[in-house]
């Protein structure tokens, strides 16, 4: 009886965070001191919901594995610093999370 409760529940919720998002490249290479500018879509569940309000979070946060070899701004820019490979990770807001593998040449 519980169980068929919340899976109504959450079959009309009308807000969602993301299960899975689409980013526009897996690997990047860079050449020194250039950019490149990260765009994370999230798949919809349904047309008619919608994404969790930004008022507690942001839809996505970027995180640099060797900030190194190259940042991240909270905007998903990524800034080539110096020469060496690294790992940009996207988190959406319920903890979803994709990679990017970046080269800096």
């Amino acid at each position: 009886m519980w169980r068929v409760g919340l899976q109504h529940l959450q079959q009309n919720w009308k807000v969602f965070a993301p299960r899975k998002f689409k980013l526009n490249k897996k690997k990047v290479t860079l050449n020194d001191k250039k950019t490149f500018q990260i765009n994370a879509k999230t798949v919809k569940v349904s047309k008619r919901k919608s994404l969790l309000s930004t008022e507690h979070a942001k839809h996505y946060r970027y995180y640099s594995s060797r900030k190194a070899i190259a940042k991240v701004s909270k905007d998903g820019k990524i800034k080539a610093v110096s020469k060496g490979k690294c790992v940009i990770y996207v988190f959406a807001q319920n903890g979803t999370k994709a990679k990017i593998k970046v080269t800096v040449k």
